[in-house]
């Protein structure tokens, strides 16, 4: 199995994916100047040439460019100095042919991105992403012919919604469909985002990040989500963490005969988690804590160590396949008992050797 993974702007970050890359299907990366115009925050300026140099050393099959924002402001959708400006980032990477595409979720970006290039997006795949939730033939079948009417290509792969990694007999339908009416189209699952199983702030979350990105309002993502969204109900009932749609690193080769790519996320949590969780899914095995590899869970390895490797392939089965009907099962707090240790605030002990003068 090969592996569909974030890029960031670091030479250590850049010689790890060197090291690896017969391992690596792919790459996406957001752009690090102008409009942010991707899922999530930018912590770091870049200019696309720049990030064109470092890409170019990559060497891996194939490179995405994340357009991936929920929305943009409205008026942008018609300001030709920034589509102007897209373009011009977009044509940098074209020129020394290290794009193959664009990932999107916005489909009014997306159609006014192709009104004002033209012809000169004609061989830039248009790729769905993980967050178009593409879980039935008719939501794939939408997005596809959305996409044919544009000038961009076709997409070569197809990134399936993470709530089908807990549905295995939907995802196996859904699989030989899409084989059937899609022949080549290659199929990818994420395998450690790790948030709520159908997260029921999904959505609005996302809707927050991007207006966040317009710069018309400050970020308060980490506080509504502590206060008052997934969060909440992950530190008032912690076993839901089992409930999450990830897949393991041992469990990976369950669902080689069904995608080709496995997607690892997290770019925003750094050089050192990005390493430590493309190691692990590449070994296929993982010792430490589980929170450790999960994007949208690391904050929970404060709390909680989740010791991996006391996950059996039983557990993994019964999660999988499970009902979902948690008032009517006690699994996941059992797992939780077995598997979970609670991680003590440890203070140093009071010494005058630890005061400063």
């Amino acid at each position: 199995m090969k592996f569909d993974i974030p890029y960031i702007p670091d030479r250590d970050y850049t010689h790890f994916i060197q090291r690896h890359r017969d391992r690596i299907d792919s790459v996406y990366f957001g752009l690090h100047q102008g409009h942010v115009l991707d899922s999530r925050l930018r912590f770091k300026q870049v200019d696309t040439e720049s990030l064109a140099v470092q890409l170019n050393g990559l060497l891996v099959p194939h490179t995405y460019c994340l357009l991936n924002s929920r929305f943009v402001a409205p008026d942008l959708y018609f300001d030709p100095l920034f589509l102007n400006g897209l373009m011009e980032n977009l044509e940098i990477l074209m020129d020394r042919s290290i794009l193959d595409g664009i990932i999107f979720c916005d489909a009014y970006l997306l159609n006014a991105l192709s009104i004002h290039g033209g012809e000169a997006l004609r061989e830039l795949e248009a790729v769905p992403g993980i967050n178009c939730m593409i879980d039935s033939m008719d939501k794939a079948r939408a997005f596809l012919e959305l996409v044919d009417q544009t000038v961009f290509k076709r997409p070569s792969k197809l990134v399936l919604d993470r709530s089908l990694n807990r549905n295995p007999k939907a995802l196996e339908i859904l699989v030989a469909q899409l084989k059937k009416e899609y022949p080549g189209l290659r199929l990818e699952l994420l395998a450690n985002e790790g948030c709520l199983y159908h997260c029921p702030f999904k959505l609005a979350h996302d809707a927050q990040i991007s207006l966040t990105n317009t710069g018309l309002v400050r970020e308060r993502g980490y506080e509504f989500n502590r206060e008052m969204g997934c969060m909440k109900v992950l530190f008032n009932n912690p076993e839901r963490l089992f409930k999450s749609p990830f897949i393991r690193p041992e469990d990976i080769d369950d669902y080689s005969h069904l995608v080709d790519t496995i997607k690892i996320s997290g770019r925003t949590l750094g050089k050192d988690f990005l390493e430590n969780t493309v190691t692990a899914y590449i070994q296929g095995s993982y010792g430490g804590n589980l929170l450790d590899i999960l994007d949208a869970m690391r904050w929970m390895a404060g709390h909680y160590f989740v010791d991996n490797k006391k996950i059996s392939k039983k557990d993994v089965n019964k999660l999988s396949n499970c009902t979902k009907e948690c008032s009517q099962c006690d699994y996941c707090k059992k797992m939780l008992d077995s598997t979970t240790q609670n991680k003590s605030i440890q203070f140093n002990r009071y010494s005058r050797k630890n005061m400063s003068v």
